[in-house]
């Protein structure tokens, strides 16, 4: 059996962590929660208020819909048609809860009420300290298919149009990765709003550079009767880095504290956050079923790779943060959308089908309540 090279990677890591044998595990790990948590030394009193590394455990509500829409223009024996394609989920809303240390967390959450669809997984991770924030999300969701077909010009005596739910469900997996860094260091806390640390006393904002990677892939039951009019079509993959800059305000709308021990200690901060992007790097490809001999699927092979030009992406972000005392509140949302344009020829489907010329928009909304108390 193979051995994937992250998780050969994940291994070295950890063995290069690991702790000497005269020191124990518990004694490493708070080192390490330490090292991620070190308070700041020469901050601006007048400006921020330093929070101590505490343990603390929250309840987390969170509401989520993301998913993929997909148009494709090409002709089938001179005739122009539309085939539009969507996977999406159904509002997600889900409950967890988290434990953790100054600015490290471990959770977990369910979703409760009606499925958003029939398979769904969303991990993440972010981190935010100073300057510096990183988010980094993997979705996978399984649903059926939602298909719009037109044949034709409307108007036209052979127009036709033909709305569908494929029979057997697509996937859908997604990579987002978001890096961003406050070029104010002086006045301006990029955590403020999300993270408990440094708490912003007087309002204040910065330009932000950021970076953004999307990897996406979706994939087709070899079985769909669209999948077999294209010839079994098995899965599109995108790839997508993006640059760009933008400005975050920390809007403080109300602070209080009496003593420097932050038990008296009342803060409200509204963060405001809009990053648009260029997206220099945009493959996209198709790949087709390859079938043995006696019919069984056998893999896949590449169909069609194009690169698309630049387009311009964006995200933006809030987060609001209530502290009263060792209690705290988030509320954050976020918007991402991803643009995707180009030409794929299809190879052994083009004298059939002709050049695809495929527009797909990537869009995730997300919103989340947190709940927390510091011991």
């Amino acid at each position: 059996m193979r051995i994937p090279k992250y998780l050969i990677a994940l291994t070295l890591l950890l063995a290069a962590a690991a702790p000497a044998r005269s020191e124990s595990l518990k004694d490493w790990a708070m080192d390490l929660l330490h090292r991620f948590n070190k308070p700041k030394t020469d901050i601006d009193t007048t400006l921020f208020f330093q929070m101590k590394p505490r343990w603390f455990v929250s309840v987390t509500g969170t509401g989520r819909q993301l998913g993929v829409e997909q148009i494709n223009r090409f002709t089938v024996g001179g005739t122009p048609s539309v085939l539009t394609l969507g996977l999406n989920e159904r509002l997600y809303t889900g409950t967890g809860v988290n434990v953790g240390y100054g600015a490290v967390s471990l959770g977990f959450s369910t979703e409760v009420g009606r499925k958003s669809a029939q398979k769904n997984r969303l991990l993440g991770y972010s981190y935010f300290r100073d300057r510096f924030g990183a988010d980094i999300q993997y979705c996978h969701i399984r649903q059926p298919l939602s298909c719009v077909m037109t044949l034709g010009s409307e108007g036209d005596a052979d127009f036709s149009e033909t709305r569908t739910v494929s029979s057997h469900p697509g996937e859908m997996r997604v990579i987002l990765a978001d890096l961003f860094y406050a070029l104010n260091r002086n006045s301006f806390a990029l955590q403020a709003a999300y993270r408990p640390g440094k708490v912003q006393k007087r309002t204040a904002g910065s330009w932000l550079l950021g970076a953004k990677y999307l990897q996406g892939e979706t994939r087709l039951d070899p079985e769909d009767p669209f999948a077999v009019s294209m010839d079994h079509l098995s899965r599109h993959r995108t790839g997508q880095l993006s640059f760009g800059g933008g400005y975050s305000l920390n809007l403080v709308l109300f602070h209080r504290l009496r003593n420097q021990e932050g038990k008296t200690l009342r803060n409200l901060t509204l963060n405001v956050t809009a990053l648009p992007m260029l997206t220099y790097y945009n493959k996209l490809t198709f790949h087709r079923t390859v079938f043995k001999a006696s019919g069984q699927p056998d893999g896949d092979a590449l169909l069609s790779k194009t690169f698309s030009p630049p387009r311009i992406n964006y995200m933006t972000k809030m987060g609001l943060c209530y502290i009263h005392g060792r209690f705290y509140a988030t509320l954050t949302g976020e918007y991402d959308s991803f643009v995707m344009k180009g030409t794929a020829r299809m190879g052994k489907v083009s004298s059939r089908v002709g050049d695809v010329r495929m527009e797909a928009l990537f869009h995730k909304w997300t919103t989340t309540l947190c709940l927390n108390y510091r011991f």
